[in-house]
């Protein structure tokens, strides 16, 4: 019986010794992890610093499934929303809860668009139908190549500016037709009609068929909206360019369209150049039926005066590149163009343009009194933009190439050859307004 006992006691003892072991034995929870805090930079990149213990991320972008890191960093693209949570190794350290949602909305980015890398914007024109603008120029379809189209922005204005939208490409050249280089292009509004379709938009556009550019001539396309496809009118230029008689020179370029009745009556001004030099003329054409419209040589298209107080370094004033929008409330058309080198200058391009006006009824006449009055010229120091080249300018307009009641100018700077071999790259556009 005492043995019985004994033996009953030492159990008891023994059991109260593991109850008092264990009750001594101090179990740690695993704790939570900090939660990230994440930001997102104006480029998009979310980021967070590094959680203590953690040995990794997971990250939830929008719905899609959770993805594991080990980076403190993801790339976002503009609308996207992320939410972060550190990873624990499941044992002392959980996982921490998610961290609140962040989106990225990308800035808006207020003035004209800036050429990538390998890219470059030349030529420009642009057109403003009520709260929008279309910014038609010629860029390189190819980085790094000199395989020109023509692109066209379209922008809206919002409180700080022009915002503008990635651009479209609507025309390009034909391989092994006139028109497989093109140089320049120039859109209006109005009422035309070819192959029996309406049409709100005419372009009209310089191209050659040889790749040095020279013995440009002049051509036609429409479009229902100018940030779409322009359908070319007809396989043949509608200006063109004796190339057996005033031999492989620049030709017919720098189109500049105007539609003075704000219907169909369209006036294409447009630089001549051959070994004389670089003059301007126009020429007027009711596209109402594109159909209906025939070729010119441009020898019979009207030659301009060059008279007035204009700009220049040469013996007999050139007038190369200039656009023009009419001014019909006071009879006269405004134009800005190239302010051209002397003759010694070397390398011989221009480094600045001028803006003036002259009295319609100036145009048709041999007679002429004033001429081209001049409202100012700009040089690469006047307008501070660092580029000694500033050139090929164009006027904004209204939609049928009117005068606005703000006169504002588009223009091309870059830097010389000389500069950098790579100085094709270089040519973008910048804005100025005319006091």
């Amino acid at each position: 019986m005492m043995k019985h006992i004994k033996n009953s006691l030492i159990i008891c003892l023994a059991f109260i010794f593991v109850l008092t072991l264990v009750s001594c034995i101090q179990v740690t929870p695993a704790v939570d992890l900090a939660i990230p805090e994440v930001t997102v930079s104006e480029s998009g990149l979310a980021s967070w610093a590094a959680v203590e213990n953690a040995k990794g991320y997971k990250y939830i972008i929008d719905s899609e499934a959770e993805q594991l890191t080990t980076s403190t960093s993801v790339q976002l693209e503009d609308g996207q929303e992320i939410k972060v949570k550190a990873v624990g190794n499941g044992s002392e350290f959980n996982d921490s809860k998610y961290s609140a949602a962040v989106k990225y909305v990308a800035p808006v980015v207020v003035g004209l668009p800036v050429n990538e890398v390998g890219f470059y914007m030349i030529n420009s024109d642009v057109i403003q139908e009520g709260d929008v603008r279309y910014l038609t120029y010629i860029t390189n379809k190819t980085q790094g190549e000199q395989d020109n189209v023509v692109a066209v922005a379209k922008a809206t204005k919002d409180a700080k500016g022009w915002v503008y939208e990635e651009q479209v490409v609507v025309l390009e050249g034909t391989v092994g037709g006139w028109d497989e280089y093109i140089t320049s292009a120039s859109i209006v509004k109005g009422a035309f009609s070819y192959n029996g379709e309406a049409y709100s938009y005419l372009m009209v556009y310089a191209a050659t068929s040889k790749s040095n550019e020279t013995c440009n001539e002049i051509g036609m396309a429409v479009a229902k909206s100018p940030v779409e496809p322009f359908v070319k009118v007809g396989e043949e230029a509608i200006i063109k360019y004796n190339r057996a008689v005033y031999n492989d020179f620049y030709g017919c370029s720098a189109p500049s369209a105007v539609n003075y009745d704000k219907a169909s009556g369209i006036r294409i001004f447009y630089t001549y150049a051959d070994a004389y030099g670089a003059f301007a003329r126009f020429y007027d054409v009711d596209c109402a039926n594109l159909d209906l419209v025939e070729s010119v040589d441009a020898s019979y298209t009207i030659h301009m005066t060059n008279k007035g107080n204009l700009q220049g370094g040469e013996d007999v004033l050139m007038f190369p590149n200039a656009d023009f929008a009419f001014n019909a409330a006071e009879g006269k058309f405004v134009c800005v163009k190239d302010v051209s080198p002397a003759g010694s200058t070397n390398p011989k391009v221009a480094t600045a343009i001028e803006v003036a006006y002259i009295a319609e009824e100036e145009l048709y006449t041999t007679d002429v009194e004033t001429g081209f009055v001049s409202m100012g010229a700009y040089d690469g120091f006047d307008l501070g933009t660092g580029f000694e080249r500033v050139y090929n300018a164009s006027l904004i307009s209204d939609e049928y190439g009117h005068v606005l009641d703000v006169m504002e100018v588009v223009y091309t700077v870059s830097q010389l050859e000389a500069d950098t071999p790579d100085y094709l790259y270089t040519q973008h556009l910048l804005d100025l307004v005319i006091e």
